[in-house]
């Protein structure tokens, strides 16, 4: 809040235009007589016809003359000239009576009705020219007084008084002249005086000092000489001597104790001067001269009550003179009652008379007075023609005499009101040169300076002031007020205490220093000055009005209503004391009260500014609008420069829901002040609702420039922020407004938008769950944190908020539509058809939000369309679309996008991206709003389905550049690097997400991350990130397939270096028709023909029990180290090649591996090996010497990405061998693979082709056994269930028995078929059809059928991450396979045989 300033109050203390500075016109009380034979002896004037009633009234008005009672002498002379109107003795006494008493036109009246009587009585002309000399009419006394000294040269006194006339028009020789006469005529102290005055005037200072030292001699003690001494020093500047010569006078008369109080006066002692002046007033109370100068005096000392006791007595003695109508006025003006000032001003210019006693520049003053009055009562045309008054009559003056200086200063005034302050200062610096020492002219200088903006040349002038009277109090409080304009408040503090020091009982420097511990804000020490201030002038409604004023910017309400129980009930309704009372009573929040109060300020304030303002402020807490609003159209011109004014007006219009014609209020009160800043504030909430965050975002800059903790300008930036898509920043801003603000709804609701916008879904609904703390019944709330809900996928949680919504508002289509996409999301047809049709017959009558060009149906349509999309209602989906599409006001952009995603699920690429190209075009027509961030990500997305990642890049940093989400674009464009395969670059764009600050792993970047692990093979921390992925999925089960095919891949996780797998199996072992061949063609002492199929060797297979304990080691950086312990036992017969003969057996393996797993990157492809060593130990106990033997192996497998997104590959080298420990018998192996796919990753047809060889050899015998396989294939992906491969595969053996040797071929057609119903369910079928090339007897067919179920366990596991809940898969399948050898006679040609697998982990 304003702190008021009650400097300008202060000012008017002090203000020369109020105090003896600026006043023209000497105190005709203290002014000094000319004293002629003629009119000194009333006793000698009684003459013709004078009764004795007539002689005693006419010697008790001489003895009243000298006792110095005018009043009273007038009295007496009046009576007795009305009883003797013929007696022109009497006229001229009551003449001289009226002129001493200051009643000047009654003087002249009686001189003239004397004159007319004995038009030569010379005493009577004398007379007259004496009055007319006092009121300035000096060129009709100078007539007079040369009539009168032609007639009788031998008068003195009119000789002396034509040399003062001289004197006064600046002709100083002249006057020399006249007063050498009246020298010559009778030597006297006062013609020598006014000689010495004259010679120094005309700098000859020699003879100015001889006629000042004879004056001096002439008559030391004579009273008459030492107030004409006196006078000399005054006329000179000198008063401090002319104070002395006045001191030194015994027995002084009240007339004397006037002239010493005007003196002090002059010499700026002006509580000696009060006292002087009330000594005097008090000695004689009838006397009207004395009772107005002991109240001016008093006013001047600051004591106003005293003042009043003096103008109480005038008013008993002539209630309607004017210079006591005057003296009111300078008080009412003082205490701000302008208008009464006003009126006391003009009743003293009605009342004067033509010839004031205070000379003519009196008049011309009390219209500057009353002019200066006007302009505060915003009376411009009074005030104006008060001001051209003045002007004229000045300007028909033009005083060269000793007067010149009030005059020129005078002048100077009506310039300086007029606007013309250059030519102001030059009548000042002609004054100046008349007098530099005169502290009244360098006043009005400085003050002059002040006004042209020259603060420190005013300064310089005022210190001269105080070099010549250090204690000159105009002087004092002007350089204080003076440095505090300069900003030097340390200075002007200095010179108030230097003005308290001075004048120990003036309140004035309290008032000051009060007004200036305020505005610094150092409340303790303005109360401590008030509080002195206080006891000096306990009725001062000005101190009490401070006081109050600086307990209230101390908040310190109980002490500002101490400060207002000191008020008198007079002064309860002082406008000063009425201001503060409204403020205090706004701040207590009694604003009804503290309307009522500003209702009666106003009437006495009516331009007050603070009057104004607050009561406009009660009447904004009170609701009062329309009040308000006239109130500030009134007020509006009245105070054009000031900025509440149309502040206020902007808040009515802003209740109205009027935002641009708030924000034009908003933007006049910047014109009026830009440090205004609740304008800018105010403005940028306008502009918000205008939709232009940018501008908006800038007023609150503005703001916040200026006030940097202003708690709703960081609200009202964070709202900004959040529209042009920068929700870092509303973060922020919202954070520093909690700062000052404290907790409420509107941070809550940026906060959950900001962290929405940022993808971070957890923070966003926790955000609005704590909003609706403070609103639970807000609709929209609910709704909001439905939507955040859904985008969790937490769509059972996110129904729960949404039917809470749809109670709170019944008719919003939105809620809805949201809901039927979520009973969508759940599979539930019902709930979503039915919500469907809801959302669809609301959409009908809901108006679009203010400010939204988007359509409602155009909206409701696409999302209703898009909830039938996921039941699989493709063709109600699109008809929905097309309904958004013929919407009025359609949201083109967001329905294509919905019908490419629906184009993309059809596998249409051309339909999906001939959508997106539709949308841009229509965009760029202008035939609907150009695609936001938000909806350039979904086209990104739907060029990633359609892979074309480049594409979809290029969309993405289209949406960053639009202000989408960062943290929604750089997962976007990690999804494409990993589509891909540049691991690397995905995982700076996670990087740059993870490093932000406040970021949060939401679902979407906890799943790209897991991808990126899962690519780089660090499958713990994959397995960890796949989990934390499903912690945040919601009901979406992406992230919990992904979680349990890496369970499956890592195992169970022990401890954190420790993993397992587990797997037990039984399953048929057929051997390759190949196989039979040879053993036809070598296994009998000769070949065996295949016609001869009595002695062929029958079909035959094994059952292999198989259980396996994998694990990995994870040490740090290392290469992952893996292997596993299996036993395998195998039932049935089999081909031994190292024996070259058939046997049953009944072996079991018992193996260990261990490995290591390096990854190999090269640019952007990755490869992956697993090199190490194996031993199996296997033992047989039917053919022990056929198959007992010890093996060691060395192995080494590699994977690679695709490479060019085109061809990937895998493979391995087997190199194995050891002894048969039943015979002497030793065996090693080569074996090798590679497979190719070509394809690309993501594509749903590949051709798959490879390579394999095995070469094993025995020594010491000659026998070796070979064979090759190439195949060549296809494999498609039909739906994300249903993947179907087809191969053709040629295998080539050979067999080396001693000498001997054979060789087979087998063609080998073979298809599988791979279905999944449900997540858990899975369905496989395969077949193969053998063709044995020239040897058809062996033509097989293999058919295999499987179903599995699996689920999965749940584990919680900490690592270094923490607690994460994991998933591993249980899986379980049986089937069955068979081999028919359809060529083959005998009961033996089919086998059929048991299929059971189980894994753990």
């Amino acid at each position: 809040m304003k702190i008021i300033s009650l400097s300008p109050l202060l000012a008017a203390l002090s203000c020369p235009t109020n105090a003896q500075t600026y006043k023209v016109g000497d105190d005709a009380s203290a002014r000094v007589q000319s004293k002629s034979s003629q009119t000194s002896s009333p006793d000698q004037s009684l003459g013709w016809g004078t009764n004795i009633q007539n002689a005693r009234l006419a010697q008790s008005a001489t003895a009243a003359l000298k006792r110095g009672d005018h009043a009273l002498a007038v009295d007496y002379a009046q009576r007795a000239a009305q009883a003797a109107p013929g007696d022109a003795q009497l006229w001229f006494l009551l003449g001289y009576a009226a002129r001493l008493d200051g009643k000047t036109q009654l003087s002249i009246d009686a001189y003239n009705r004397g004159l007319q009587l004995n038009p030569s009585a010379l005493d009577g002309l004398s007379g007259l020219a004496q009055t007319y000399s006092t009121i300035g009419r000096n060129d009709e006394a100078q007539h007079l007084l040369m009539q009168v000294v032609s007639a009788d040269p031998r008068r003195r006194d009119d000789a002396l008084l034509l040399g003062d006339l001289s004197m006064r028009s600046g002709d100083y020789t002249a006057a020399l002249e006249w007063l050498s006469k009246a020298e010559r005529i009778e030597p006297d102290a006062r013609s020598e005086l006014l000689m010495a005055l004259c010679y120094q005037h005309l700098k000859q200072m020699d003879m100015a000092s001889r006629y000042l030292e004879a004056a001096k001699r002439r008559a030391p003690d004579n009273q008459d000489v030492q107030r004409s001494l006196a006078g000399y020093y005054r006329e000179i500047g000198n008063y401090p001597q002319a104070i002395a010569s006045l001191k030194s006078i015994r027995n002084p008369k009240p007339d004397v104790a006037a002239e010493l109080a005007y003196t002090y006066q002059l010499d700026g002692k002006l509580d000696d001067s009060a006292q002087l002046y009330a000594q005097a007033a008090n000695a004689m109370p009838k006397d009207l001269g004395l009772q107005l100068s002991a109240a001016q005096a008093a006013i001047a000392a600051g004591s106003i009550d005293h003042a009043n006791s003096f103008l109480q007595r005038a008013t008993g003695i002539d209630a309607d003179y004017y210079r006591l109508h005057a003296i009111r006025g300078e008080i009412a003006q003082i205490q701000e009652r302008d208008r009464e000032a006003a009126g006391e001003y003009s009743s003293a210019l009605a009342h004067l008379p033509l010839n004031p006693a205070e000379g003519p520049l009196y008049g011309i003053q009390l219209h500057m007075d009353l002019m200066e009055m006007d302009q505060k009562i915003n009376d411009a045309a009074a005030a104006k023609h008060q001001l051209e008054i003045a002007q004229t009559q000045v300007s028909a003056m033009d005083d060269h005499g000793p007067s010149r200086g009030q005059f020129l200063r005078l002048r100077a005034l009506i310039k300086m009101n007029a606007g013309q302050l250059e030519s102001a200062l030059s009548d000042m610096r002609e004054a100046l040169a008349l007098n530099a020492q005169d502290p009244n002219n360098l006043q009005l200088d400085g003050d002059l300076l002040m006004k042209l903006g020259r603060t420190e040349d005013a300064i310089a002038v005022y210190k001269r002031i105080i070099a010549i009277d250090p204690a000159n109090r105009f002087a004092l409080t002007s350089l204080g007020y003076a440095s505090r304009a300069s900003g030097q408040d340390q200075e002007a503090e200095k010179y108030f205490q230097r003005l308290a020091q001075a004048y120990p009982l003036l309140y004035v420097p309290y008032l000051a220093l009060g007004d200036l511990y305020t505005s610094d804000n150092q409340f303790t020490k303005a109360e401590a000055t008030y509080s002195k201030g206080y006891e000096m002038a306990p009725h001062n409604a000005l101190i009490i009005a401070g006081g109050m004023n600086a307990a209230i910017e101390a908040h310190d309400l109980n002490l500002a209503g101490v400060w207002l129980s000191r008020s008198t009930s007079d002064m309860q309704h002082e406008p000063q004391i009425l201001r503060e009372k409204e403020r205090y009573l706004r701040f207590k929040g009694e604003y009804q009260q503290s309307a009522e109060v500003g209702l009666e300020a106003i009437k006495v304030l009516p331009n007050d500014r603070d009057v104004v303002v607050y009561l406009g402020y009660d009447l904004l807490n009170l609701e009062k609008y329309d009040e308000l609003l006239e109130l500030t159209n009134k007020y509006n011109l009245i105070l054009p420069k000031e900025p509440d004014v149309p502040l206020l007006a902007g808040y009515v219009h802003k209740h109205e829901g009027q935002p641009e014609k708030a924000r034009e209020d908003f933007t006049e009160a910047v014109s009026r002040d830009p440090n205004v800043v609740t304008a800018y504030v105010n403005r940028g909430y306008m502009l918000n609702d205008l939709h232009q965050p940018q501008s908006a975002a800038e007023d609150f800059e503005a703001a916040l420039k200026r006030e940097p903790k202003n708690g709703e300008a960081h609200l009202g930036l964070a709202y900004a922020s959040l529209d042009l898509h920068k929700p870092q920043v509303a973060l922020r801003q919202a954070q520093m407004a909690e700062a000052e603000l404290g907790d409420s709804e509107h941070i809550h609701l940026i906060r959950a938008t900001a962290y929405g916008r940022e993808g971070m879904l957890a923070k966003s609904a926790y955000e609005y769950r704590a909003a609706l703390k403070f609103t639970p019944d807000d609709g929209a709330l609910h709704f909001a944190l439905g939507g955040t809900l859904y985008s969790e996928r937490q769509y059972h949680d996110a129904v729960e908020e949404l039917l809470i919504a749809q109670k709170l508002s019944q008719d919003n289509a939105f809620i809805y539509a949201l809901l039927a996409r979520s009973y969508a999301q759940l599979q539930d047809r019902d709930q979503t058809l039915k919500y469907v049709e809801l959302a669809q017959q609301h959409a009908k009558s809901m108006p679009s939000a203010a400010g939204d060009e988007k359509s409602v149906q155009s909206e409701i349509f696409v999302s209703t369309g898009q909830a039938l999309n996921m039941l699989g209602d493709r063709t109600a989906a699109m008809d929905c679309f097309r309904k958004a599409l013929v919407a009025p006001d359609s949201d083109r952009v967001s329905v294509r996008l919905a019908i490419a995603q629906l184009m993309v699920q059809q596998d249409d690429p051309d339909d999906a991206a001939r959508q997106i190209a539709l949308a841009q075009m229509e965009a760029q027509a202008g035939e609907t709003m150009p695609p936001t961030g938000e909806q350039l990500v979904e086209a990104a997305d739907v060029f990633r389905g359609l892979h074309d990642y480049q594409l979809s890049q290029t969309y993405l940093e289209r949406a960053q550049a639009a202000g989408a989400s960062q943290t929604t674009v750089r997962i976007g464009m990690a999804d494409n690097y990993l589509a891909l395969g540049d691991t690397a670059r995905a995982q700076g764009e996670l990087s740059a997400i993870s490093n932000a600050p406040d970021s949060e792993p939401n679902y979407q970047y906890l799943l790209a991350e897991a991808n990126v692990l899962q690519q780089e093979h660090q499958n713990t921390q994959a397995l960890t990130a796949f989990g934390q992925a499903t912690n945040a999925a919601g009901d979406d089960q992406t992230a919990e397939q992904s979680l349990i095919a890496a369970g499956a891949n890592e195992g169970w996780r022990v401890a954190p270096e420790l993993s397992l797998l587990s797997d037990f199996s039984i399953q048929p072992v057929f051997e390759d028709s190949t196989v039979y061949v040879l053993d036809a063609k070598l296994d009998a002492p000769f070949p065996v023909s295949s016609s001869d199929t009595a002695l062929l060797p029958p079909p035959r297979s094994s059952i292999e029990t198989q259980g396996t304990v994998a694990y990995h080691l994870h040490f740090g950086y290392l290469p992952a180290p893996g292997g596993f312990f299996q036993v395998r036992n195998a039932q049935g017969e089999i081909s031994v090649p190292s024996t070259n003969s058939v046997v049953n057996r009944d072996t079991t393996d018992y193996t260990f591996n261990f490995g290591l797993n390096p990854t190999v990157h090269f640019g952007t492809n990755v490869l992956t090996f697993n090199a190490g060593l194996q031993t199996t130990v296997r033992r047989d106990s039917e053919s022990p010497v056929q198959m007992n033997q010890n093996l060691f192996r060395v192995f080494t497998y590699v994977s690679t990405s695709s490479f060019f997104n085109v061809l990937s590959a895998s493979g391995y080298i087997i190199r194995e061998s050891g002894p048969f420990t039943e015979s002497n018998l030793h065996s090693q192996s080569l074996t090798g693979a590679i497979d190719f796919r070509v394809g690309a990753p993501w594509g749903k047809t590949a051709l798959v082709t490879g390579w394999g060889r095995n070469d094993q050899q025995f020594a010491p015998t000659n026998y070796e056994n070979y064979y090759t396989s190439s195949y060549i294939g296809l494999e498609r992906r039909f739906t994300d269930r249903l993947r179907i491969r087809a191969v053709a595969e040629d295998l080539r053996a050979w067999r080396v028995v001693g000498t001997a040797s054979g060789i087979a071929q087998n063609l080998r057609p073979s298809g599988t078929v791979d279905f999944a119903p449900t997540r858990n369910w899975d369905l496989q079928a395969s077949t193969s059809y053998s063709s044995t090339r020239s040897f058809h007897v062996y033509d097989a067919v293999q058919n295999g059928f499987s179903i599995s179920y699996a689920r999965s366990l749940h584990r919680k596991f900490n690592d270094e991450s923490g607690e994460v809940t994991l998933q591993y898969p249980i899986r379980f399948s049986a089937g069955f396979q068979e081999e028919t050898f359809f060529n083959f006679p005998g009961g033996n040609n089919q086998q059929f045989r048991p299929y059971v697998s189980i894994t753990v982990f």
